[in-house]
């Protein structure tokens, strides 16, 4: 009999237990001690604060132990946000860590406007922040697009018999973004000397530098190595050459590096 009730009490405690756990979160969700009263964010350059905030879009007397997944889904989908987590910090506090999208050229469209290593257009004042970034040069726009947008799409650049006729057409941004981003990456130093990364009419990267003003062709993607290589080659002809500058610097052929200078009449 003793055994019988002690067993009944037993799982009478476990059941009060177990029901008392279950409210416990929503116990706590609702104290008025845990709801938020600070909001901390860090890793913004571009994004406004307040912008932030407002994409929480946290309730009144919202608590700290609501969905994060939820409120982080909400700043995420601002396009300048590639990444967030939010932290707790209790009893009233969360913290938001944001990733933001980089800037890594200016797209004509024709007012010129930042882009991220995706060609993806960021809402970002290039006068405000003073983004010393290159310019991305479609190419020519004549004859059919379909062999440089296939090379395009596969990575970088390829040979190709055709001209681009769509300047905006957002396969060739991506591709020119993904290499400027590429480029800016492994050597910030290079980058910070070129003005432009284009594609010309074959399909081909160019780069022009900023001082001077010279054109660097390459197919595919040229290591930093082999680049930096050609300014030392445009740095050299300069100082041998009584000051005058190569036009363009062509390292399309294996192996080989071709400098090419200008006439007094600018004629090649």
């Amino acid at each position: 009999m003793r055994r019988g009730l002690a067993i009944i009490a037993t799982v009478s405690v476990t059941m009060v237990i177990a029901l008392g756990l279950t409210w416990v979160p929503e116990l706590m969700e609702n104290a008025e001690f845990f709801h938020v009263t600070s909001v901390e964010v860090e890793g913004l350059q571009y994004l406004d604060e307040s912008r932030v905030h407002e994409l929480l879009a946290l309730a009144p007397g919202a608590s700290v132990w609501g969905d994060l997944d939820v409120w982080a889904a909400r700043v995420r989908r601002h396009v300048l946000v590639e990444d967030v987590t939010i932290q707790r910090r209790l009893p009233g506090g969360l913290q938001v860590a944001v990733v933001e999208r980089r800037p890594v050229a200016l797209r004509p469209t024709p007012v010129l406007m930042p882009v991220d290593r995706e060609g993806r257009t960021l809402p970002v004042d290039p006068t405000l922040h003073r983004l010393d970034l290159p310019l991305l040069i479609p190419p020519p726009r004549h004859g059919g697009n379909g062999a440089i947008r296939t090379a395009a799409a596969g990575g970088v650049s390829g040979r190709s018999g055709a001209g681009e006729a769509a300047g905006g057409d957002p396969v060739l941004a991506r591709a020119l973004a993904r290499e400027a981003a590429r480029l800016s990456e492994a050597d910030p130093g290079f980058m910070a000397r070129v003005s432009e990364v284009g594609m010309d009419a074959e399909g081909d990267i160019f780069l022009r530098l900023t001082e001077p003003r010279t054109v660097i062709h390459y197919r595919g993607a040229a290591s930093p190595e082999h680049l930096r290589r050609s300014l030392r080659i445009v740095d050299h002809a300069r100082e041998v050459g009584d000051g005058e500058v190569p036009w363009a610097v062509d390292l399309r052929f294996d192996g080989r590096v071709i400098v090419r200078f200008a006439d007094a009449q600018g004629r090649l």
